[in-house]
């Protein structure tokens, strides 16, 4: 095949790539998740198809080809000049957070000072031990231990292959005397501390993760039982500004948190949030809203991000997060979500 075919081929899926997160885009005309969520869905399904169309047709005959020049590299003929870009990518950390954008432009920072946001609330000390609910791939964790001294951090995560790949790293890095990562769900906290036979924690953290639990009510009641008199919650999570009204808003709601793995009962303003902690237990109750240092900086990170290492990786990759960006974007400018800090007390 010739080089120029291929060009015309990656054109095309990158035209769509872009068509995924443009559709959306167009739809922020509109009020309503309704529109939104359709432009996000048909975005999805025509790149899809032209994805599936390229790796069909094109794919199978380059593994074929007998070619002996630099078009018969895997990377698109269009970036053969800059594919040494490979050999110099570093990956230092699994950082996954949407990051405090303040005073950074960087993701790793970013996600250090939302984790470091976190720990101010909770007021970590070198007294604390430490439940760490969600702990994505264990950065938070490391880190939390080296900049607060922590006594002690227990955590457990939902995903098998998000813990050995913590485990290994908390090895790697001799402090798995000091961390203990285990894989269960933040909404069973009981029967994870009887089998693992824990103590009470003093600090109970959850770092962007709490939407996704199956309930965040059911896992505030469970976070409750876990601490030590006068202990602490703190968490950083996304509720609604406002619940809406309308039925197409209660239509766009449903098919977002269907395309987010975002529970529907978990969608609420602060007034249901604050009440669920209430009804847990919990009281001196305080919220922080940070939404503009957390929305539209990872949104302009993924678009710098896309523009720099797109060339270099396979369109499909980037889907999810030039999604997520675009989402992130409407809903911040729409005011639709609000990212808070939170802290609570057990009495």
């Amino acid at each position: 095949y010739q080089r120029r075919d291929r060009g015309q081929h990656m054109s095309h899926l990158h035209a769509v790539a872009l068509l995924s997160a443009a559709v959306a885009a167009v739809m922020s005309t509109c009020v309503d998740l309704f529109s939104l969520a359709v432009g996000c869905v048909l975005g999805i399904l025509l790149y899809r198809y032209l994805a599936t169309q390229f790796h069909r047709s094109i794919l199978p005959k380059e593994r074929a080809a007998n070619a002996t020049d630099a078009s018969a590299v895997s990377l698109p003929a269009t970036a053969y000049e800059f594919n040494h870009a490979v050999v110099n990518l570093r990956v230092t950390s699994s950082w996954f957070n949407l990051g405090y954008w303040k005073n950074t432009l960087h993701f790793e920072e970013a996600c250090e000072a939302l984790a470091l946001k976190l720990a101010d609330v909770a007021c970590l000390d070198s007294k604390d031990v430490v439940l760490d609910v969600g702990f994505g791939c264990g950065d938070q964790d490391l880190f939390w231990l080296k900049r607060f001294r922590v006594a002690s951090i227990y955590g457990v995560n939902i995903s098998e292959r998000q813990t050995a790949t913590a485990q290994r790293m908390i090895a790697e890095h001799g402090v798995d005397d000091r961390i203990h990562l285990s894989c269960g769900n933040g909404t069973e906290l009981d029967i994870f501390k009887n089998r693992m036979k824990l103590p009470s924690f003093s600090k109970v953290l959850s770092l962007d993760s709490a939407y996704h639990y199956r309930t965040r009510a059911l896992f505030f009641k469970q976070a409750f039982a876990a601490l030590d008199n006068s202990g602490r919650l703190a968490l950083t999570d996304i509720i609604l500004t406002a619940p809406p009204r309308s039925f197409l808003g209660k239509l766009g709601l449903y098919l977002g948190c269907q395309l987010t793995s975002v529970p529907l009962d978990n969608m609420y303003d602060w007034a249901t949030y604050k009440q669920q902690l209430q009804q847990a237990g919990f009281d001196n109750i305080n919220v922080e809203y940070v939404e503009e240092d957390v929305f539209p900086g990872f949104a302009d990170f993924v678009e710098r991000h896309y523009a720099k290492f797109s060339v270099l990786l396979r369109p499909h990759l980037w889907l999810k997060f030039l999604v997520t960006a675009k989402l992130l974007r409407w809903v911040y400018c729409h005011k639709v979500l609000r990212f808070i800090v939170v802290s609570a007390d057990k009495p």
